[in-house]
């Protein structure tokens, strides 16, 4: 696949404010663009309870349980869906029956930090996206990724894109972003430089179309987990 074109076409749709407005929300700082959006970042008592067990063990800390909810009309199923998060347990869609349509793995746990700090649910130009942002690590030192997310078909969790937008060591603080565009978005690297990412859909994910600055580096995205499919 030759991304040349589509690259300057998206750049230059981004930089002649082709993007959208929408301002990020204050639960989630990073991401840029994501329209009609919810947003929480408040744990909600026994949403863990609602979900399958997953990674807990004696070295996770409490946080890393503790569940976030929102409803939305994310699925093609009728009615709106509800939508759990947990860094554990990870991530579990139901529908208006409380049945589940589709789930996926939670994260192993790593330090003292780790947990989902907000869930985010929108349109990223009419395609609907569940954002989630995760912390891994200690408190002295730790990472935050935004991590994106649509249902597919047969209610499939795809992860789309997921990278690094914060990255913290004791009062030293580096922020990235994502900024969404027609068909693709803009990634910058916390505290780094800004690259385009296409939107693939076949793959059904965001795909490196290279820097804006040609002397950059492509930003590091990390892999994003497995997803488990529910009935």
């Amino acid at each position: 696949m030759d991304l040349k074109l589509p690259m300057l076409v998206l750049a230059g749709t981004a930089m002649a404010g082709g993007g959208s407005t929408v301002r990020a929300p204050p639960q989630m700082p990073w991401l840029h663009g994501l329209d009609s959006v919810r947003v929480t970042d408040e744990p909600q008592r026994h949403v863990e309870d609602r979900m399958a067990a997953g990674y807990e063990d004696l070295e996770c800390a409490a946080g890393a349980t503790h569940g976030l909810v929102l409803k939305a009309d994310i699925a093609p199923s009728a009615g709106m869906e509800t939508i759990l998060a947990s860094y554990a347990r990870g991530l579990v869609v139901l529908d208006h029956e409380d049945q589940v349509i589709a789930s996926m793995d939670g994260y192993p746990c790593q330090g003292s930090a780790d947990e989902v700090t907000s869930l985010a649910v929108g349109r990223a130009f009419l395609v609907p996206t569940i954002a989630l942002a995760i912390t891994h690590g200690g408190h002295e030192e730790r990472t935050t990724e935004l991590a994106l997310f649509r249902i597919g078909f047969g209610g499939r969790i795809e992860p789309v894109f997921t990278a690094e937008v914060e990255l913290r060591t004791g009062d030293n603080v580096r922020t990235g972003g994502v900024w969404l565009i027609p068909n693709g978005l803009l990634y910058q690297r916390p505290g780094g430089k800004t690259g385009l990412w296409i939107y693939d859909p076949v793959g059904g994910a965001y795909l490196y179309g290279g820097p804006l600055d040609e002397t950059d580096e492509p930003p590091h995205a990390a892999p994003p987990p497995v997803a488990a499919y529910g009935s």
